[in-house]
């Protein structure tokens, strides 16, 4: 083994031929040195080899550096020049967006104003139809209170023409019974002529209320009972509907000689009586009268 590996260490092959060539010291030490000079020039040249590649790579990271320069600048002017044109066209997009949002919103104040105007057209219509309205009721009311006003002139002149023609009969139907009254007083008068004075005048009384009821025959005669103060026969006037008009009181004298103490008594038992008139029927007058 040893002998093998040392001929083969101190031996070499011709890469050519194939002939084992033996190695001296001498050989050995050439080869060695050629050996490491072509290492050296391989290294050299490797070395140059290395710096030219690094200069060439150093000129082509510059050249890459360039290239990636004039890239980032053509990209950043597409970039400016595309978002100048996005924002071109997003200007123009916002102004048609903006346009079309103010010719709606001209369109919609147009359309607000026109049903403004038509509310107020509308607004000044009523009020005018109310100013009618009222001033229609106005006049109806002034032209139903002076109806209601000429009507009621009308009534109350109808009622006091009434009351007066009323007031009238009644007055012409007392003055009648007065005179009735006063007639069948003298009529009275003849026939009581005898007698003792309290017969008489009882007498008398009856006849007075007999003449009274023959005479006013829808009226009431009351005779006073005797022993109560006041005249002696109560009239009750009645007019042709059965109601009470007015009142009489008749008080009968059978004597020769007057009396003024009558009359007070006669207008005291009136007031008394509330009666509207009364009636003293007597034989004899007093003096101032002949």
């Amino acid at each position: 083994m040893k002998n093998s590996d040392r001929s083969s260490s101190d031996s070499i092959k011709c890469p050519k031929c194939g002939e084992i060539i033996p190695i001296t010291e001498t050989l050995h030490h050439q080869l060695t040195e050629q050996a490491r000079a072509e290492v050296k020039r391989e290294l050299a040249n490797e070395q140059k080899t290395l710096l030219s590649k690094e200069q060439g790579l150093q000129a082509r990271e510059a050249k890459l550096a360039e290239a990636e320069q004039d890239i980032d600048d053509r990209v950043a002017k597409k970039l400016a020049a595309q978002k100048a044109k996005l924002s071109k066209e997003a200007l123009e997009k916002a102004r048609e967006e903006v346009s079309l949002e103010l010719k709606d919103l001209e369109q919609d104040a147009a359309e607000k104003e026109e049903k403004l105007k038509t509310v107020l057209a509308n607004e000044l219509q009523l009020r005018k139809e109310k100013r009618e309205l009222e001033a229609a009721k106005k006049n109806l009311e002034l032209d139903v209170a002076r109806k209601v006003d000429a009507e009621r002139e009308s009534i109350r002149e109808e009622a006091m023409g009434q009351a007066a023609e009323q007031h009238r009969l009644k007055d012409a139907e007392k003055d009648q019974k007065l005179k009735d009254a006063l007639r069948m007083n003298e009529d009275l008068n003849r026939k009581l002529q005898q007698g003792s004075q309290q017969t008489q005048g009882e007498v008398l009384e009856l006849e007075l209320e007999e003449v009274l009821r023959d005479c006013c025959r829808s009226d009431e005669i009351l005779p006073v009972p005797k022993g109560v103060h006041g005249a002696d026969v109560l009239h009750k006037v009645n007019n042709r509907f059965g109601a009470c008009c007015g009142l009489i009181i008749w008080e009968a004298k059978h004597t020769k000689n007057w009396s003024d103490a009558w009359i007070s008594k006669l207008k005291d038992d009136q007031q008394r009586a509330r009666a509207d008139i009364a009636v003293l029927v007597t034989d004899v007058l007093p003096s101032s009268l002949w």
